[in-house]
């Protein structure tokens, strides 16, 4: 912060910046009270606050398109929807209709399986020396897998290329270790876990009790969709449809 501060024309810019955060910590770096430089807050900003909003829109996007491309599985979840709110609209459907409807956990399970919104994981060091693929790898090595590799590993998950939820019913000791949605661990697990798993639940019954989804054009590989970037991720690029149920 304090090698921004002396930039003249940086400190012009935060002149007239409004954000309240910005002038705080200037006012406490000029003070000496605090040590947080420009880097730390701009890794702050982008890890706690762009890069969520950017996963968690992504992740919504996604499952939709993949419910669009699977109908059976759409009129699957929608049944299970049904039967936990008979009777009732859409619009007046809460999360506690939705309590223990593991079936939408379970989408949501598959759709960060199939298209993971980040390719490699969080770094992790090694807790010992290990031999993977023939190379050996140090103790306390920095090292990033390829997630969308493991997510569609033939070793780990039958038919990975198939979107089907009903094989998060029950997993084997190695699928729940290959699953990394929200990390893996009791220590290094995303703490909007539980936000992103209520608030997804919440939207997708909604919508599918309102709408059909169906793609626009006649694509139906998720893997030959065009992507289109946002400022962290990229994500699948196509049109859907949203017809309205009057039944």
């Amino acid at each position: 912060m304090e090698d921004c501060i002396q930039n003249e024309s940086l400190e012009r810019e935060l002149d007239n910046d409004d954000s309240i955060l910005v002038r705080y910590l200037r006012q406490q770096a000029s003070k000496g009270k605090t040590d947080v430089t420009y880097e730390e807050l701009s890794d702050t900003i982008i890890e706690g606050l762009l890069a969520p909003s950017d996963g968690f829109a992504a992740t919504f996007a996604n499952t939709l398109i993949l419910l669009a491309l699977n109908p059976q599985v759409q009129e699957e979840a929608r049944e299970h929807i049904r039967y936990r709110t008979t009777f009732r609209s859409h619009e007046t459907i809460t999360l506690a209709d939705l309590v223990g409807l593991d079936y939408l956990d379970h989408i949501l399970s598959e759709c960060q399986r199939l298209l993971p919104i980040f390719m490699f994981n969080v770094p992790e060091l090694t807790s010992c020396e290990m031999t993977l693929g023939g190379v050996t790898v140090p103790k306390e090595t920095m090292v990033m897998y390829d997630v969308q590799t493991l997510n569609r590993s033939e070793d780990i998950w039958p038919n990975p290329h198939a979107f089907q939820p009903e094989r998060f019913e029950k997993l084997n000791e190695k699928q729940r270790k290959a699953l990394h949605g929200f990390g893996n661990g009791r220590s290094r697990r995303c703490l909007g876990e539980h936000l992103v798993r209520s608030l997804h639940k919440l939207f997708i019954a909604r919508i599918l009790m309102a709408y059909r989804l169906a793609p626009g054009d006649n694509a139906r590989n998720i893997d030959e969709l065009p992507r289109a970037r946002r400022p962290f991720i990229y994500v699948p690029h196509v049109f859907l449809k949203f017809t309205p149920i009057n039944d």
